[in-house]
């Protein structure tokens, strides 16, 4: 499907509740858009959805933990996506991507644990990326508390989530820990890096290549900006790590960073799927207000991948 018929909607309504490429007049205006908050559509029906608080290494941790429909008490292990939400590091929480990992659980058939990490100016770079990883060792070692199977755990994101995703994702790897597969939608991997898509789309499609600047000043220093552990599309070395799907959308700035890691990861002989969503933009997953069929296609390529 071509969606740029959806992305013109979504863009039509954020501008009728007054967004536009401005900057944020601060990060309590950004944490309260109303154009984002607009683009909110319908939170699908679920299994069980409960709140936690893990213990981990970096500290109390919240969670929400979504079943997928039809998922009892009882049973075998099911298979787990610990999910990290985007927002560049920033703004963005458990109830801001609500919808979405509803709709992650129900298409994948996992349970889904979404990590509310700490956020900067307050917890400045590496506080997210500290929470991502204690987050996914500690579900993996407490996998049966959960209903989980250790041997089917994903971790996956979107934007600054699907950056820590990687981050956890390649620190698996060296480390030992075991993880089936990595989901990185519209993925922010090389911050401070430029790309063609980050020019070509720098303005009027929410994301703007000046927000994505701010957002990064928010949370790291110059001198941290080429760390790997912030920039996991630089880290030199990918072999070794778990099966991925990239999913990019083509009016998105960050377009093209998330297809060259995918290019990475395959010359590194990962098992690696990129999907691009014709003619989407940078928040379709969370734009349900103007219709669900384009986060349905994007949830259906991850599924398909998961159950191979």
């Amino acid at each position: 499907m071509n969606w740029t018929s959806h992305t013109r909607r979504a863009l039509a309504l954020h501008a009728a509740h007054g967004g536009g490429d401005a900057l944020p007049p601060s990060v309590e205006a950004a944490r309260t858009d109303p154009a984002v908050a607009a683009l909110a559509g319908p939170v699908p029906e679920t299994g069980t959805v409960t709140e936690h608080v893990l213990d981990t290494s970096a500290g109390d941790l919240p969670v929400r933990i979504y079943q997928p429909l039809g998922a009892g008490e009882a049973g075998p292990p099911r298979a787990g996506i610990v999910h990290f939400h985007g927002g560049g590091f920033v703004v963005g929480g458990l109830d801001s991507h609500h919808a979405w990992a509803a709709a992650l659980t129900n298409a994948t058939g996992r349970t889904v644990v979404a990590v509310d990490y700490r956020l900067a100016p307050e917890h400045p770079f590496p506080a997210a990326a500290q929470d991502a990883y204690a987050a996914t060792w500690h579900v993996a070692a407490h996998a049966q508390d959960f209903g989980l199977d250790p041997a089917r755990l994903a971790v996956a994101g979107d934007s600054a989530g699907a950056n820590l995703a990687a981050g956890v994702a390649q620190r698996a790897a060296r480390e030992g820990l075991r993880l089936d597969h990595q989901i990185l939608v519209v993925p922010w991997l090389t911050p401070a890096t430029g790309s063609a898509s980050r020019t070509e789309f720098a303005t009027g499609h929410v994301l703007t290549d000046a927000l994505l600047t701010w957002f990064l000043r928010h949370y790291a220093t110059p001198d941290q900006y080429h760390d790997t552990l912030l920039a996991p599309g630089l880290t030199p070395g990918l072999t070794g790590l778990a099966p991925t799907t990239v999913v990019t959308a083509e009016f998105d700035p960050l377009r093209d960073e998330g297809e060259a890691y995918a290019q990475r990861l395959r010359a590194a002989d990962v098992d690696v799927h990129l999907h691009r969503l014709a003619g989407s933009f940078h928040l379709f997953n969370l734009a349900g207000a103007v219709g669900g069929e384009v986060i349905e296609e994007a949830v259906g390529v991850i599924a398909d991948r998961l159950t191979r």
